[in-house]
Order: C-alpha cells, then sequence, then structure tokens
C-alpha cells in the first residue's frame, strides 16, 4: 500500500465505498489516497517545511513553543470600542485592530520633525510653533486692549502719563492739534498796547499795524524836520 497505514478500524465510509460493500482495488486506492502518507510525517516545523507534510503533535507543540513570544494572544486585542476603556490606550501589552488604529486619524496627527522653535517670515504651513517660539512671537507685540483711539485719549488728563497704553495716529493727530489750535475767542482784529498773550490777530489786524507803525514814523520825522528846520 505504498507505506500507507489506517490508523484505526474501518468504520466509516470513503469516497467510493460503502459501509458494509465489498470494496475493491480500485475504491480501495480512491480512499486510501484520501489519508497521509506516513512518509510526509516530519518531526520538526522549519522554514524548509513543505506544503505535502504534515507535523508530528510534538513537533507541533515544538513550533508553537518558539514562537510563543511572537505570537499575540487574542484577549489582549482591542478595538476601537475598547480603545479608551480600562486605559488600554497606556497598555505595552494591549495591540489595536487596523480599525482601532484608523479611528486615532493619524494623518492629522503632526510630525515632531515639523515643530519649529522659532517664527519668521520663512515659516512654512507645514511647521507648526512651539509654546515658547508663540511666547517670543507675541512678546513684542501691543495689546489692543491698551489702545487709546481719539475718543479715549486725551493729553491733559491722566492717560498721558501711562506707559501701558498707546494711542492712535489719529488720536495723536487730533490731540496735537488740540493742544496748539487757538480758540475763536481769543482772536482780536486790533493789535494794541492792550493785547495779550492769550490773544491771536487776524491778518487783517496785523496789516493794520505795520500801516499804523509805518504811517507814525512817517508822520513823527516830518514834524522832527519841521520843527529843525530841515
Amino acid at each position: 500500500m505504498g507505506g500507507t497505514v489506517m490508523t484505526s478500524a474501518y468504520t466509516g465510509s470513503y469516497t467510493g465505498i460503502a459501509k458494509g460493500e465489498k470494496a475493491d482495488a480500485g475504491k480501495m486506492t480512491a480512499a486510501l489516497n484520501l489519508m497521509e502518507k506516513v512518509a510526509n510525517k516530519t518531526d520538526a516545523v522549519t522554514a524548509s517545511s513543505t506544503a505535502a507534510q504534515y507535523p508530528s503533535a510534538a513537533a507541533t507543540r515544538a513550533a508553537i513553543a518558539t514562537m510563543s513570544d511572537r505570537l499575540e494572544i487574542t484577549d489582549n486585542k482591542v478595538t476601537s470600542a475598547m480603545w479608551e476603556a480600562n486605559d488600554n490606550k497606556n497598555s505595552d501589552v494591549k495591540y489595536p485592530t487596523c480599525k482601532a488604529v484608523d479611528a486615532l486619524n493619524l494623518p492629522s496627527v503632526e510630525s515632531t520633525a515639523n515643530k519649529t522653535g522659532t517664527i519668521s517670515w520663512s515659516s512654512t504651513d507645514t511647521q507648526y510653533p512651539s509654546s515658547s517660539a508663540v511666547n517670543a512671537a507675541l512678546s513684542p507685540k501691543e495689546d489692543t486692549a491698551n489702545k487709546a483711539v481719539s475718543a479715549a485719549f486725551r493729553y491733559d488728563e491722566d492717560r498721558a502719563d501711562d506707559d501701558q497704553r498707546y494711542p492712535t495716529c489719529k488720536a495723536v493727530s487730533e490731540a496735537v492739534k488740540a493742544s496748539y489750535a487757538e480758540t475763536t475767542t481769543n482772536r482780536v482784529s486790533v493789535i494794541s498796547l492792550l493785547s495779550t498773550d492769550d490773544e491771536y490777530p487776524t491778518v487783517k489786524a496785523v496789516a493794520d499795524a505795520i500801516l499804523w507803525r509805518i504811517r507814525m514814523h512817517y508822520l513823527f520825522n516830518g514834524r522832527y524836520c519841521m520843527a529843525h528846520g530841515n
């Protein structure tokens, strides 16, 4: 029988042979071909083992024992629904399923290779700054809460001595105008000995004063000459 043996008494049926039926050589051959050949039994499972071979129980146990440190126990498998339970995500014994890993949305996690400690004009959209870099970039900036617009800034008020607040350009412009602008109540149309430092003359008042001085000059000089026979 070519080294093939029956491992137990024939109690069932094989293809082509019915129980209690007289078996001919052809049917016996067909039935025996369904059984493993003793010649293919191996006592060791190695990288050179073939698909035709079958291992003994001892060989199977030895192979499993050898690979036990490389085989995962299904009890340690963590699905996406179990990721947060029992602190599984921090376990070095448990292992996640592919779905659990995918649920972490890893493509959206930043790579530490893209972390930068500085923010500059050459920074890119791929980089992300450290907290220190953000603080360093914001430190030279003014807090808009300290900005004083024209309506909130008056040079002659207490804010003039405030080193925290800063005015807008418009606020400064209006403050300067207010500091140097004359009020219409101080405008005078005549310059006289009674004029004060708070008053300011119109153009006509200045012209009239100049003309008056010229007239007085010529009038005085004319009388002087007449008095002295010149």
